[in-house]
């Protein structure tokens, strides 16, 4: 899922969409309604056009309860 994908440890930095696209492996119009979707219930997020997606809070809780974030890392 775009949620397991997301939560990696790759993804800390973001993922743009064409990453994403190619990674989750969709038809255009299923991934943009995925994308569409996690976004519009802030699920994950962007800053700008050319930023990259993000896992929000809420996407790392969702992660967590699915256990696809086991750890916790604490930024000072």
């Amino acid at each position: 899922s775009m949620v397991e994908w997301l939560s990696g440890a790759m993804f800390d930095r973001g993922a743009r969409t064409s990453d994403l696209k190619q990674a989750l492996n969709l038809a255009n119009t299923t991934f943009y309604d995925v994308l569409n979707s996690l976004s519009n219930r802030r699920i994950i997020q962007k800053d700008g056009r050319y930023d990259p997606w993000m896992l929000t809070e809420k996407g790392k809780e969702l992660a967590r309860r699915h256990g696809f974030i086991k750890v916790l890392e604490i930024r000072s």
